[in-house]
């Protein structure tokens, strides 16, 4: 019996019956509020107010090309319940082999496609690029007041400076890293999903992840989200590993240092996700909200033990957010900024809908042009602004989180329509595609929330729901993109395909029934 079926086999025998029943409820709640989530996505597409894929006209795209790449996306589900079904006996090669398969296969389809396709930086892309490439030549950074302003632009450009030193400061060799970064994710979703399924299902999870259109067409610019995305998988199933230990007893005899390894390479990996992109916390508090509200009973020394591997993992996150801010304001030139009040501003902006507004920007641009102004100084003048627009009433909120939630999860086609309408051959039918294959994983991973609710399920999928729901909630305070919700992906496929190997097993009891 492997590592992660015994793992499995104690997560079991310590749920069932030994579970509160407030645990078991709140079990069930957490995960039919991630089904609302991801049912969400569906959802909103036939909303009367909606822009349908499915209405002609909407960015080029004809009723036809978007039934087609609708019907492609749902073949490749289908495809993998049927490669579920067929391997009722699993896969007889060891878990090794597959995750190297797994990995070559997915970097090959991802180094296709950002070997057809070449988009020059622009933007915020741009920015990174340009941050990454003074780091590599000079180690200071010309664009050093606004990622002052921004400083999480710095965690992602020092990770791509380190390769273009070697490889050269090139947006091809950029595209290439983050093509070896979704390679290494396939790998971490398999370990992810292996956790609580059999190989079969794990494949089918890396398959969809490799297919991803959305997730490969990004793999062409410069930007942080494979960078996160990885290490957010990675963990996740370090922070499962703890869970499973701490419920087996994290500190008895010969176990400690093990554990404490667990912890500390969970926080590792959570601060470096955090200087990259503010939202290394979520998987933290879910890890702790598993621990202490969903895995009950405890004892206090099981308290204790909980305490000490939260408390633990959240010291090192810390400890590595807080190491890196010397060498960053060294780099900058000056302070960069611990508040973000300009995300806030942004995304309490009725007229925006909270995504970027030119007039909390112009706002932005002025409490910068004061003399002796720090970036810490702008982002505070700029919470100033939000306190005072709480305070007076005027904000719909409501009608603001409604379009905000569609802001941030409706369409996944933003890799296509944002600054590659010029590069892509058929963009219309690209964009089909990635929203197609997305609204039918979000459809499957609703259908896997209710599956686990339904029962019980624990482990990797708590953290995963926790996650998608944590990064929904979050979105909601601050400013939101289309592409923010990419690395929501890590949530849905293990949904999805939880949801699939249910409705397999339900067919096939229909058949022998």
């Amino acid at each position: 019996m492997s590592y992660l079926q015994r793992a499995n086999k104690r997560t079991d025998a310590d749920g069932g019956a030994g579970q509160g029943k407030v645990s078991r409820l709140l079990l069930r709640v957490m995960y039919i509020v991630a089904a609302a989530v991801c049912g969400s996505v569906p959802f909103m597409w036939v909303l009367p107010d909606s822009k349908s894929m499915f209405m002609p006209g909407y960015y080029g795209k004809s009723l036809t090309a978007a039934l087609v790449f609708l019907a492609l996306a749902a073949a490749a589900v289908f495809a993998a319940a049927v490669f579920m079904r067929r391997g009722r006996g699993d896969i007889r090669a060891r878990d090794g082999v597959l995750v190297l398969a797994v990995t070559a296969v997915c970097f090959a389809v991802k180094l296709a496609a950002v070997l057809r396709w070449h988009v020059e930086p622009r933007a915020d892309y741009a920015t990174f690029f340009t941050t990454a490439r003074d780091l590599a030549e000079t180690g200071k950074i010309s664009l050093h007041r606004y990622v002052a302003l921004f400083p999480h632009i710095f965690g992602t450009a020092a990770f791509y400076s380190i390769f273009f030193r070697v490889f050269g400061a090139s947006p091809m060799t950029a595209a290439v890293l983050n093509v070896c970064l979704s390679a290494v994710t396939a790998a971490l979703l398999y370990l992810l999903v292996r956790r609580y399924a059999c190989k079969l299902s794990a494949l089918a999870a890396a398959l969809l992840w490799t297919v991803c259109p959305s997730q490969t067409l990004y793999n062409i610019y410069v930007l942080s989200e494979p960078l996160y995305t990885a290490l957010l998988v990675g963990a996740l199933l370090l922070c499962d590993g703890l869970r499973v230990r701490v419920r087996g007893g994290a500190f008895a005899k010969g176990r400690r240092l093990k554990t404490a390894a667990c912890a500390m390479g969970a926080g590792l990996l959570l601060g470096c996700v955090q200087l990259a992109r503010p939202i290394g916390t979520i998987p933290l508090i879910a890890l702790a909200g598993t621990l202490f509200i969903l895995d009950t009973p405890y004892s206090l020394r099981g308290a204790a033990e909980r305490a000490a591997a939260v408390v633990l993992t959240a010291a090192v996150l810390t400890g590595v957010t807080s190491a890196a801010r010397p060498a960053m304001d060294a780099a900058l030139g000056e302070p960069a900024a611990r508040s973000v009040g300009y995300s806030y501003a942004v995304g309490l902006n009725e007229e925006s809908g909270g995504r970027w507004s030119a007039e909390v920007s112009a706002r932005l641009a002025e409490y910068d042009a004061k003399p002796g102004a720090t970036a810490e100084d702008v982002q505070r003048a700029m919470m100033d602004d939000v306190r005072e627009l709480i305070a007076s009433g005027e904000v719909d909120y409501i009608s603001l989180l409604g379009t905000k939630l569609r802001n941030f999860l409706l369409r996944d086609d933003f890799a296509v329509v944002s600054y590659g309408v010029g590069v892509f051959y058929r963009a219309e039918l690209l964009s089909a595609l990635c929203n197609g294959f997305y609204i039918v994983c979000a459809l499957f991973a609703a259908v896997g929330a209710v599956f686990a609710a339904v029962k019980r399920e624990r482990g990797p999928l708590v953290l995963a729901a926790l996650f998608a729901i944590g990064l929904t909630a979050a979105q909601m305070l601050v400013e939101v993109a289309f592409r923010y919700h990419y690395s929501i992906y890590i949530a849905l496929l293990p949904l999805a395909v939880y949801g699939l190997r249910e409705i397999v097993r339900r067919f096939e009891r229909g058949q022998n029934g």
